[in-house]
């Protein structure tokens, strides 16, 4: 996405997780932000995916990442202003990993 100095509104087609963090990042900036979404914001293959928020890395940089992905997801609603019965619905379910090893 290319912004001009003199954007002032910004249209955003998808409601997914990434887009979402866009939205909220560039309205953070002063933009009027628009999301265009066919359903919930949030509530499309972002919701299903199977994806993990893992803080087990080696760099500090990676770790970092980690734990403000965790502290996002669990301020999302809040984040982006989501209507009262929206936020009923979960976000983020944490769980956690089990690492076996096996010595070959």
């Amino acid at each position: 996405m290319v912004l001009s100095a003199s954007a002032e509104h910004v249209v955003i087609i998808g409601g997914g997780a990434t887009s979402a963090l866009i939205a909220v990042r560039l309205a953070e900036r002063g933009f009027r932000v628009t999301v265009l979404e066919k359903a919930q914001v949030g509530n499309g293959s972002s919701s299903r995916s199977a994806a993990g928020i893992r803080a087990q890395f080696s760099t500090e940089e990676t770790v970092v990442g980690m734990q403000y992905s965790e502290w996002w997801y669990s301020h999302f609603h809040d984040l982006l202003h989501s209507p009262i019965d929206v936020r009923q619905q979960s976000v983020m379910r944490q769980n956690g990993y089990l690492f076996l090893y096996e010595k070959p």
